[in-house]
């Protein structure tokens, strides 16, 4: 199982939010024996993208460019569902 959080920032830093829902996460992978995989979209580089690990990510993904740096609701489900079947994908292999 994986959970997927959808960890928001702004100006390149990560907001409080991001830190609660993975802490929740967290505690929910252990009962589950899932992943946590944090997602944040920004223009550039988060740089406390890392600190998700601490408040229990498995796994950080940034996904940056300019078109992320506001992106739509449809944007985001799109590159969700793409990692979702990255994730199903390597379970088979």
């Amino acid at each position: 199982h994986t959970i997927l959080v959808l960890a928001e920032q702004r100006d390149g830093r990560l907001k409080r939010t991001a830190l609660e829902a993975t802490t929740a996460a967290a505690g929910l992978k252990g009962g589950l024996g899932a992943r946590v995989i944090a997602v944040v979209f920004a223009k550039g580089a988060v740089a406390d993208a890392g600190r998700l690990g601490r408040f229990g990510a498995d796994e950080v993904l940034t996904v940056t460019g300019d078109f992320y740096a506001k992106p739509m609701a449809c944007t985001v489900a799109r590159v969700l569902t793409e990692i979702v079947t990255m994730t199903l994908r390597s379970r088979i292999l």
